[in-house]
């Protein structure tokens, strides 16, 4: 009997997985008997030997969190039922600033259930969010301490830092309404819609348009949305990004809960 494992799992077919204090991974068998994982012993030569710090199960599965021996830097492992497990992106990406990785000790994992995402509690100070597009990981500075833990409450996330500061962070800063374009088509195909913030006119002048969506400028959103059922699936792009993350941050506040960007549809900003 291992009494000093943090557990999770247990339900929906799964198993118990624990984490130890020596940043090892634990399955508990039907008869109550722990073995350990052997994590880097199964993934040697194909993901870096990790030592674990932080694991939860969600409806998505087992998510697992450590720090490779080999550089320091944070790593994350996904399992639907804790047997074989993929490693998940933790790249972020900006047409400002390029591509960087997040960098702090993970510390805890939260998932917000209705948007299906997962944010990472990092001891820099650094939230990670990763939603469903791996291209689309959100590495966000929220704090100048390391962040121990923290829960969902209603709208917000509530973040407790070093030295016993606590932080309230609004929801709708830390989700990332970014999707990848396969699953928007899988939706699109339901009957969804597709929106263009160039407009007509920005269409012409690029040349680039993706098939079946409708041309809107910006400025015509808000008298658009009025129109539409809050239930609506709604996609928007632009060439860039920022007005289709701006778009689908905007129709999120007014009601409209499968509200999403698809980035820019110029080469690297996103749309594919």
């Amino acid at each position: 009997m291992r009494h000093d494992l943090k557990q999770c799992g247990g339900t929906e077919g799964r198993p118990v997985l624990g984490l130890s204090p020596e940043g090892k991974l634990w399955q508990r068998h039907n008869n109550g008997i722990w073995e350990e994982l052997k994590f880097n012993e199964m993934y040697r030569g194909y993901y870096p030997p990790c030592s674990f710090t932080a694991l939860e199960c969600f409806d998505q599965g087992f998510i697992a969190a450590g720090l490779s021996e080999e550089d320091g830097y944070p790593c994350v492992f996904q399992s639907l039922l804790g047997g074989v497990w993929d490693q998940m992106s933790l790249v972020a990406a900006s047409p400002v600033s390029g591509f960087w990785r997040a960098s702090g000790r993970v510390n805890g994992i939260l998932c917000d259930e209705a948007t299906q995402q997962v944010f990472l509690l990092c001891g820099n100070g650094e939230l990670v969010t990763l939603p469903d597009c791996p291209k689309c990981v959100r590495i966000k500075k929220v704090a100048d301490v390391g962040i121990l833990e923290g829960y969902i409450d209603g709208d917000a996330l509530q973040l407790l830092l070093e030295k016993g500061e606590r932080l309230r962070l609004p929801l709708r800063e830390a989700v990332q309404f970014r999707i990848s374009l396969d699953y928007a088509r899988q939706q699109l195909a339901k009957g969804g819609i597709l929106v263009d913030l160039r407009g007509v006119q920005g269409q012409q002048q690029a040349g680039e348009e993706l098939e079946g969506s409708i041309a809107l400028p910006p400025m015509e959103l808000p008298d658009w949305l009025g129109s539409m059922a809050k239930e609506s699936f709604i996609v928007f792009f632009c060439s860039y990004g920022i007005n289709a993350d701006e778009a689908a941050g905007y129709a999120r506040s007014q009601g409209f809960v499968n509200a999403f960007s698809i980035g820019g549809i110029k080469k690297l900003f996103h749309v594919d």
